[in-house]
């Protein structure tokens, strides 16, 4: 920079007549001597201070400030020393003699771009910052040298304005964008390290050899268009404000790059009292080039999944949270018969589901979407055009889209076509990313200890930690590389090796994030640190790697899918096929690009046919053509077609075909089944049921996933669980033979629910079907009694059986119901006349035995008292021989009645032949059953039978015994029983006997 000075030295006469007529011209300074004295001093000074400063620190720029210590021999302090005392002895104001340094300077940048009309900025840098430094150090020596009160204010304000001046110079500098400062007229001011950088590429790319260095213009400032070619129409007109963000490419030997470009209006703090508008403005330049990529990446990922969405053979609608609809596909534009327009118009529920259908099912189904379980059913749907009908499978499903969440509905026409074998595939997800605005994260470190100095705003927001806490930190908690590993980047960075590194940082959070750190060595404070810029690539480097996925996604799903796909020209030649194309076909890859389509359609006008149609429709959904394997085998296809055109020009035809052949076949089948089988099913003499139990499937599942593991318990105490899942159940069909089980007269009389013949009376059959199901018995047969239409109850047998193909679903579950109630009517009766005495009414002797028997049991597993009665009409045989048997029939008969009022209806009364009785006294002891025992005979001795013989008295005697928990056995109680009854009558008769070891000793 030696030459700089003897520069000036040499054109001090035109640097003075300059500095004077920009000063007259804006009316700030008038000529006199003293002005003279002071602009002759000033240029002598400042010559004498860039020579030694160019001395002293070469082409380095030197330090804005000096330490206190080092003032002495500096320079540039001695100038400002020397200018502050002429000031003072001439009484020279500061704000006229900072208005002369202003000019002055302004003159000097003029006479240096006068000189150097090419690479200039590195000269003009130098000089600007001398002078910089130069009022810097003039501002401190006048507020040190005169003592004023109201200078400690402004001692304060100029020491931090010098400190702010430091950081934002160095922070000019070492900004990884490029930074111009333009004049009113777009006049290169200033431009940083990357936009002198840029400069000299375009320079390189665009010119052989240097520039002239000679222009003899009397602006040697170059203009920003002139330097940049490309950014002519992207900066505001001349003295405009405001900000523009428009972008710009040009070609370099390395490819093409884009910029975004910001404009901002910088007020000139210098502006004139009279109303000047002297402004200067700052353009920054962003390179965006790889972003622009991504972005067209993910634009023709988007087409291509428009096509693949649009091409599915199922209908997919995409709903928002609440059930708008926001996009459907053609397939479902076909499929119901609708436009676009109204199928956004739409909704399941209310338009495109049968009228039959309960307004209440789709809702619940809904909400469990809604809760992230995917739901699978069975739907009526409608063409809302024609109210036409048709059976569709609905899937439904909620997704997380780049902005936000949705349901995706797919649906698949059941009517025509057999359950489809592969699910259709889901659309890949793509997410669009922001990056951060320009608001850059700066971290300045120490390079030996790793300690944060400083950090601005946008990293304490970045790093989740107030500014306290991040400058409390060191990089060694924010880097997670080790320290040995940091302090060598450190050291690169310091030594300026290079300028980014590729780092992966930690946040308050625990987050990993990964950034791309700019670097570069700073004073700061007096200490050599590191300025770091650092920006967030995470998002970048997850766009980059979901590209490539979904790429290989992508190229996975065309050449795996099952349907075959063929691109070919409009003369029939093969351009693109998929695997399964050849598959279909029988010939081999390499077979087919070779082969003509006219070579495997059954008719040989069907090409022509088919290409009229798709210029005049552009598309043909499901149309079925016969095609002809290589065998000679004819193939039934469905087929998707679609002319391409390039510029309105039709240059293709895509296909999406898939094999029905065996479906056709199956259909066919299916029909003559389902005809034999809707024969058997009317005509049956049994009543069958058709059943759709899948809602109370979901039911049965919400209750296992709250906890309900007793599925049997739960029922049996809860009918208003039992009365919930019948409300559920949809009855699809139902024979005559039901009509006449349950007294309807029509088949709607009972359909399409159980509400109709459900009522509290038919709880019982349906629980025990609840029941069965929940356990997983998904066949099961029980009885159960049922009630008519007409109040009747019918005892029934139901068998229950789910269909196959419905096991998880439950959709489809066939009900047979048997009337038995005369077969349980003749049940009854003989089991009556087997265990009941014919005469009296009483249990018969086996009967007795068996009840005994059980209450035996039970009283030795409880340890509970039983007691045994045997009874016997006295002097009986003479009763007959008096007054006849039909007499003696009236006594017995009158003693079980009398008997039976007396004991409690669990207590066991039976017959056990002739004229002997036996009693069964459940939980009596021997007191209590000795005072039943004597009511029991008092009140038969006062009975009088009245018969046609005439009136008739009688007694009995009575012989109990009492057992607790004992282990014999009931014939050895009857045995003592029999005994007591026995010892009864041989002492008299007409008396109750309690058995007593005593009794064997007197009747062995």
């Amino acid at each position: 920079m030696q030459e700089l000075a003897t520069l000036i030295a040499a054109d001090r006469d035109w640097l003075y007549t300059h500095l004077i007529s920009i000063a007259d011209e804006r009316g700030h300074l008038a000529p006199s001597p003293s002005i003279a004295s002071a602009i002759g001093s000033l240029l002598d000074g400042f010559i004498d201070v860039l020579a030694l400063t160019a001395e002293r620190y070469g082409d380095a720029l030197p330090p804005l400030v000096r330490p206190p210590g080092e003032t002495n021999n500096d320079p540039i302090s001695a100038l400002a020393r020397q200018e502050v005392r002429r000031c003072h002895h001439s009484q020279s104001s500061p704000r006229s003699y900072f208005t002369l340094c202003k000019w002055f300077r302004q003159s000097l940048v003029d006479l240096v771009r006068h000189k150097f009309p090419t690479h200039c900025e590195p000269r003009v840098r130098y000089v600007l910052r001398c002078f910089d430094a130069f009022e810097i150090a003039l501002c401190g020596t006048w507020f040190d040298t005169v003592y004023d009160p109201d200078n400690v204010e402004a001692q304060r304000h100029y020491q931090q304005l010098q400190h702010e001046n430091e950081e934002y110079i160095n922070l000019f500098e070492n900004l990884p964008s490029p930074i111009f400062l333009l004049d009113e007229a777009h006049h290169v001011l200033n431009m940083n390290h990357a936009a002198t950088l840029l400069v000299h590429e375009q320079y390189n790319t665009e010119h052989d050899a240097q520039p002239d260095e000679e222009d003899d213009s009397a602006d040697a400032s170059p203009r920003l268009e002139d330097i940049l070619p490309w950014l002519r129409g992207a900066l505001p007109a001349p003295v405009a404000s405001g900000v523009c963000r428009p972008s710009a490419g040009f070609s370099i030997k390395q490819g093409e790059r884009c910029f975004d470009i910001t404009c901002l209006p910088l007020a000139d703090c210098h502006a004139t009292e009279q109303g000047s508008r002297a402004s200067s403005i700052v353009v920054i330049l962003d390179d965006v080039t790889r972003f622009r990529d991504a972005e067209q990446s993910l634009r023709r990922s988007e087409e291509r999944f428009r096509r693949i969405f649009d091409s599915a053979h199922d209908a997919i609608i995409i709903h928002d949270l609440k059930g708008r609809i926001l996009d459907v596909n053609e397939s479902m534009l076909h499929m119901f018969n609708v436009t676009h327009r109204e199928a956004r118009r739409m909704s399941i529920i209310h338009d495109l589901s049968s009228y039959d259908i309960p307004k209440n099912l789709l809702p619940l189904i809904w909400e469990k979407a809604l809760d992230g379980e995917p739901q699978l059913f069975e739907w009526k749907g409608r063409r809302p055009k024609d109210d036409s009908t048709l059976d569709i499978e609905i899937f439904l499903r909620r997704l997380n889209f780049g902005d936000g969440d949705v349901v995706m509905s797919t649906i698949r026409d059941t009517t025509a076509r057999k359950r489809s074998e592969h699910l259709l595939r889901q659309s890949e997800e793509y997410h669009r990313t922001f990056f951060q605005n320009n608001h850059s994260i700066m971290l300045i470190i120490s390079p030996d200890t790793g300690e944060i100095y400083d950090a601005n705003p946008a990293a304490c927001d970045y790093y989740g930690y107030s500014k306290d806490e991040l400058l409390a930190k060191n990089i060694t908690d924010i880097n997670i590389l080790t320290r040995d590993e940091i302090n060598a980047e450190m050291q690169r960075a310091r030594d300026e090796a290079r300028e980014r590194f590729h780092f992966r940082h930690r946040l308050a959070s625990g987050e990993i994030r990964d950034v791309d750190v700019y670097s570069g060595p700073i004073m700061y404070q007096g200490r050599e640190l590191l300025f770091s810029v650092v920006h967030d690539t995470t998002e970048k480097n997850r766009i980059q790697q979901a590209l490539a996925l979904s790429e290989e996604k992508f190229r996975r799903i065309f050449e795996n899918m099952q349907d075959a796909y063929y691109l070919g020209d409009l003369e029939g030649w093969p351009i693109l096929i998929n695997k399964a194309l050849p598959t279909l076909l029988g010939y081999t890859a390499e077979e087919i690009l070779a082969l003509n389509v006219q070579d495997i359609y059954v008719d040989p006008d069907c090409r022509n046919t088919l290409h009229d149609e798709l210029r005049e429709k552009r598309e043909i959904r499901l149309r079925e053509l016969p095609l002809r394997r290589k065998d000679g085998q004819i193939i039934t296809v469905e087929c998707n077609m679609q002319m391409i055109y390039d510029r309105g020009e039709a240059v293709a035809v895509e296909s999406i075909c898939r094999d029905i052949t065996d479906r056709k076949r199956a259909n066919a089948i299916l029909s003559q089944s389902e005809a034999r089988y809707r024969g058997l099913f009317e005509n049956s003499p049994i009543s069958l049921w058709e059943a759709d139990f899948s809602l109370v499937r979901h039911y049965i599942d919400d209750l296992a996933a709250n906890g309900v593991e007793d599925f049997e318990r739960y029922f049996m105490g809860n009918d208003e669980a039992v009365q919930q899942c019948a409300a559920l159940v949809q009855l699809l069909q139902v024979n005559e033979a039901t009509l006449r089980l349950f007294d309807a007269d029509t088949k709607y009389d009972i359909l399409p629910g159980l509400q109709n013949i459900f009522t509290s009376n038919n709880i019982v059959s349906f629980r025990q079907q609840l029941i069965a199901l929940a356990k997983g018995k998904l066949r099961e047969t029980f009885e159960a009694p049922q009630v008519t239409l007409m109040s009747d109850t019918k005892y029934v047998t139901i068998h229950l059986s789910v269909a196959p193909g419905y096991e998880e679903s439950w959709g489809k579950v066939i009900v047979s119901v048997i009337d038995i109630t005369e077969r349980r009517r003749l049940e009854e009766e003989l089991k009556r006349l087997a265990t009941t005495d014919p005469l009296t009414g009483a249990a018969n002797r086996r009967a007795f035995l068996d009840k005994a028997e059980k209450e035996l049991q039970r009283s030795r597993r409880y340890s509970l008292p039983l007691t045994i009665m045997m009874l016997d009409i006295d002097h009986f045989k003479r009763v007959n021989d008096t007054y006849g048997h039909a007499a003696g029939d009236d006594v017995l008969r009158s003693m079980v009645g009398t008997c039976n009022t007396i004991l409690r209806e669990n207590d066991v009364f039976g017959r056990l032949g002739g004229e002997e009785f036996g009693a069964l006294l459940i939980q009596t002891d021997r007191d209590d059953a000795m005072h039943v025992a004597e009511r029991m005979r008092s009140q038969l001795e006062a009975t009088t039978v009245e018969t046609d013989e005439g009136p008739i008295s009688f007694t009995v005697s009575i012989g109990l015994h009492t057992e607790i928990a004992g282990a014999r056995p009931l014939e050895d109680i009857m045995v003592k029983a029999d005994r007591a009854l026995y010892h009864a009558k041989r002492t008299g008769r007409n008396k109750v006997v309690d058995y007593t070891a005593a009794i064997d000793e007197i009747d062995p």
